[in-house]
């Protein structure tokens, strides 16, 4: 089965360019290039990154952008293509480890906010606090007054 880096690898071959070359034209260190060749997936930026390290690289040596895209996707999944997953790019585990922040963050600003309430809240209630002044309402009459507490 061909795979992504030896496709990239034969391309570069044929159209006449070094990797140095081909590094210097999509201004993406060699050693990744190099990476990328010889298949080590894993020793590359995944998701979007290695997308586009390997799409430059296709246009660089004006080889079939495609053919190259669909080799990636069967190299990093070969039971189904990335392209007709939900997950998206990546194995997958990006999207969990956003979804597991994002719930993270939400449960944080939530916690901030109920124990901001509560220290609001409590200080108003709390005992041997000074009250300055109650209003009653009369429920007969209907009246309202204002009572100051007695002073020592």
């Amino acid at each position: 089965m061909e795979t992504v880096g030896g496709y990239l690898k034969q391309q570069r071959m044929r159209a006449g360019k070094s990797l140095d070359d081909v590094a210097a034209a999509i201004k993406v260190r060699a050693s990744l290039l190099h990476e990328l060749e010889a298949d080590h997936l894993e020793r590359l930026p995944g998701g979007v990154f290695l997308r586009g390290y390997v799409k430059s690289y296709v246009r660089a040596v004006g080889a079939d952008l495609d053919r190259g895209m669909d080799l990636l996707d069967a190299t990093l999944s070969p039971e189904a293509p990335l392209s007709s997953t939900l997950a998206g790019p990546g194995d997958g585990t990006t999207n969990e480890k956003r979804f597991k922040m994002t719930h993270a963050a939400i449960l944080a600003v939530v916690a901030a906010v109920l124990m901001a309430a509560f220290f609001i809240t409590s200080e108003k209630l709390r005992p041997g606090a000074e009250v300055s002044s109650v209003e009653t309402t009369d429920v007969d009459s209907g009246t309202s007054r204002a009572l100051s507490p007695l002073k020592p």
